[in-house]
């Protein structure tokens, strides 16, 4: 039994120790020893222990089920995958999370990771049995501060992502990693390559894709800044008054996507490679190569609590009803008397 108490506990239990000290008053004292007495006590003593809050904590366990698969999102998240030349003049970003849910939603009870590089490099979310929390991180991947990325450093990007998936292979020899390396390939803000690729760094993948995000032709990228609102949380905006990046000579800079880039890349690690909103045929063919086995795991939940203060309260009632009935009965003894 747990106890929540709604005063004081130091002064509940004064109350209940003065409860105690009165029943053995009454018991004491033969002048005080009456059925009345003790039924007053007893209201108060019971109001004091629903006072207590008591409850009655139980554990209930349910059996989770989650496949041996880890979909292993890579995600190049800097400030050129929020320009907007997808079609329908969408951003880059907004396609690439409408593929993830895609990928997501098309697998039985995954795990779910992701690696990313927006400011920084680093493991966004660990694998996780959890789809709906995953789906909604998907949902609210957005490109940071554009002036305070990092760069698309992609061999960074791959290296650690590729080097975290073997460390936690280690751990988990069953886990098959379905990868999915997701960029425009491009960096569009220093305008200096910096790919450092190298080969076999996703061998022990089971399958993996390279989708590519942008077109030939290109677009503006968009100038996102970022403060802090009151509570210390960074905020992240649109700079009104300049709204996209201009390069050193006040020229804006264009950012297409680099699909030969792309396509080496997913032929040197032996990844197929597919262009954004083209998944099907990569989430078929990853399907294939799976061996898909479900995982049962029995979870505790021991949050659940049954109240008891309400049995204390009806007690208090019952002894309430008792005292009126007493009292009514003496009522009409002493009215039939003065008949």
């Amino acid at each position: 039994m747990i106890i929540k108490p709604i005063l004081p506990i130091y002064i509940l239990v004064v109350l209940l120790a003065l409860s105690i000290i009165l029943t053995a008053l009454c018991i004491i004292n033969k002048k005080h020893r009456k059925i009345k007495n003790f039924i007053r006590i007893g209201i108060f003593a019971l109001i004091v222990i629903t006072l207590f809050r008591p409850m009655v904590p139980f554990e209930s366990k349910k059996q989770e089920a989650h496949s041996n698969v880890v979909l292993f999102f890579v995600i190049d998240d800097t400030g050129s995958m929020a320009v907007e030349d997808e079609d329908g003049g969408i951003a880059r970003e907004e396609a690439m999370r409408q593929d993830i849910k895609d990928i997501i939603n098309s697998f039985n009870a995954p795990r779910v990771a992701f690696f990313t590089q927006d400011a920084v490099t680093y493991r966004m979310m660990p694998p996780t049995a959890d789809v709906t929390t995953a789906l909604k991180l998907a949902e609210n991947l957005r490109a940071k501060a554009t002036n305070s990325s990092e760069g698309t450093n992609l061999g960074k990007l791959f290296t650690e992502a590729a080097n975290y998936m073997d460390t936690y292979l280690e751990a988990d020899k069953d886990a098959e990693f379905i990868v999915f390396l997701m960029s425009d390939g491009e960096n569009a803000i220093n305008g200096t390559t910096n790919y450092e690729i190298k080969d076999g760094s996703f061998q022990n993948a089971t399958y993996g894709a390279v989708i590519g995000y942008g077109s030939k032709e290109g677009g503006q990228v968009p100038n996102i800044l970022s403060t802090h609102d009151e509570k210390g949380i960074i905020i992240y905006y649109r700079n009104a008054n300049e709204p996209y990046i201009r390069d050193r000579d006040g020229k804006y800079v264009i950012s297409s996507i680099d699909e030969d880039f792309l396509k080496s890349t997913a032929q040197s690690y032996n990844f197929t490679y597919a262009k954004s909103g083209n998944t099907k045929t990569v989430i078929d063919e990853a399907k294939k190569k799976t061996g898909n086995k479900l995982i049962f795991e029995e979870a505790k939940d021991s949050t659940t609590a049954f109240e008891l203060y309400w049995i204390f309260m009806m007690l208090v009632i019952v002894l309430l009803l008792i005292e009126f009935a007493r009292d009514f009965n003496s009522m009409l003894a002493e009215r039939e008397a003065k008949k």
